[in-house]
């Protein structure tokens, strides 16, 4: 879980993506603009095939604990108030077991299902170096629905933020490909058109992620932020720092 504590007004970037600034507006579709935010990283000795990271398989979804899994996203996850407290001061937490191995799994069979039909690829076996993207799937995947939509997720955000409910943003899904490369240092409240500073994103890693992989890393303590706040956004500064 990881908390967004700025907002800044957001326009997206011009039409020519490797040229354009930010003050620009954006006039391409949602994939093109990730395909273009990856490039802002330090990528300069991406790895090829032979550095790739292989994992051991994953277990096979079993179909009859379909229904246990929708019973557990329902079911509350109790945080201490010390958690409460270590989520306002750093701007994130990591939770253990809000979901089951079951859930999980499941989870990742409908999102890569979901992914390979929407961008005509086999997710597990291609390679084509891409950051791929799609959001509001609970409107169109009814299982998929279930997770966005669930009182025990939401109540934990809820919960973290000290308030009584909470409402729905949007739901994302980020697949890096083989070989894609990192992703920028950034905060992700600059680009969310929300008039407030209450916002909580619940990060839900669909398989197994080594730290030679690069799984998520946040900047703390949530204060960290001033440090860099007066410094002019650019992509040109992001793609030097």
């Amino acid at each position: 879980m990881t908390q967004k504590k700025y907002q800044t007004n957001n326009k997206l970037l011009g039409e020519n993506a490797s040229d354009a600034g930010i003050d620009q507006i954006w006039q391409q579709d949602n994939q093109a603009w990730w395909d273009w935010y990856v490039t802002l990283a330090e990528n300069k000795n991406l790895y090829d095939d032979q550095d790739l990271i292989d994992l051991p398989s994953l277990p096979k979804c079993n179909p009859s604990k379909k229904s246990d899994v929708e019973k557990e996203l329902v079911c509350p996850y109790e945080l201490s108030e010390n958690q409460c407290q270590s989520f306002r001061k750093e701007g994130f937490i990591k939770l253990p077991n809000v979901l089951s191995k079951d859930a999980v799994l499941h989870l990742r069979l409908e999102l890569v299902n979901f992914l390979s039909k929407t961008f005509d690829v086999d997710i597990d076996t291609e390679n084509s170096n891409r950051f791929l993207s799609l959001e509001m799937m609970w409107l169109e995947n009814s299982f998929i629905r279930k997770y966005v939509l669930s009182p025990r997720i939401a109540k934990i955000a809820a919960d973290l933020l000290g308030v009584p409910s909470v409402r729905l943003y949007h739901d994302n899904t980020l697949a890096k490909e083989p070989g894609c490369g990192r992703t920028p240092w950034h905060c992700d409240d600059d680009h969310f058109p929300l008039d407030t500073q209450e916002v909580v994103t619940a990060w839900i890693p669909a398989q197994p992620i080594p730290m030679d992989m690069g799984p998520l890393a946040f900047a703390k303590p949530l204060t960290i932020f001033d440090l860099v706040k007066n410094i002019k956004f650019n992509k040109c500064r992001l793609s030097e720092i």
